[in-house]
């Protein structure tokens, strides 16, 4: 009977240990998610060395629909400006948009391989001195691959590679008003980590650079 008392007096904390982390660290890496994002971004000026430098909002939607299948939207607008040779030169960013879906795997313990692909679309206006130089609709197609891990407690580290492949039409105001069509393919590399409060509720921290760009985003999500 001691000894069993002993051993119940051994194993109680050991218990409670368990059942406290369990509680404070995410078990799972979850993927339905809905995150709000502030981006800051530089970018070149199209046939200069100026940057133009700004930022943009964006809500993020993902549901973890099917097994190991998640849905993924993204919304938001942004603006940039500089000045080069004595004009102000302004980005507008409207109706930026995606839509796709991502497949996860595990590959190790906390840790998942991410593939991906989406549709994206969105509207851009630079302005020369608050006037409309160039009017651009904006759609293409994107993939990705990334991981996620879970090093600590509390704390998620990931990194992504993303393929675009983007058709824009342009209207160009600045004499003849006159539509050219332009295809870009551009891939980027992003960074970042994410910090848990509470299973539900993370703080994320993201930099990404491309061959013309490169963002800082600052983020806090919500998962159910």
């Amino acid at each position: 009977m001691k000894q069993l008392i002993y051993g119940l007096a051994i194993l109680a904390p050991m218990c409670i240990s368990h059942q406290a982390l369990a509680k404070t660290k995410p078990l799972t890496l979850s993927y339905s998610e809905i995150a709000l994002r502030y981006e800051m971004f530089s970018t070149t000026l199209s046939g200069t060395t100026q940057n133009l430098n700004g930022g943009g909002t964006y809500l993020a939607l993902s549901y973890d629909a099917f097994k190991n299948v998640a849905i993924n939207l993204d919304y938001g607008n942004g603006t940039a400006d500089t000045t080069y040779k004595n004009n102000k030169w302004e980005l507008d960013i409207k109706n930026a948009a995606s839509i796709g879906a991502s497949y996860h795997t595990p590959i190790y313990y906390d840790t998942d391989l991410v593939f991906g692909a989406s549709i994206l679309g969105g509207k851009t206006t630079l302005k020369v001195n608050g006037s409309p130089a160039i009017n651009s609709n904006k759609n293409g197609y994107g993939v990705n691959l990334g991981i996620r891990s879970l090093v600590a407690r509390h704390l998620e580290l990931n990194a992504s590679a993303e393929l675009t492949r983007i058709k824009s039409v342009h209207v160009i105001n600045l004499t003849n008003v006159q539509a050219v069509t332009e295809y870009n393919s551009s891939s980027k590399l992003t960074v970042g980590g994410a910090y848990y409060f509470t299973n539900q509720v993370s703080a994320g921290l993201h930099y990404s650079v491309d061959s013309d760009s490169h963002s800082t985003v600052f983020s806090i999500s919500a998962y159910y």
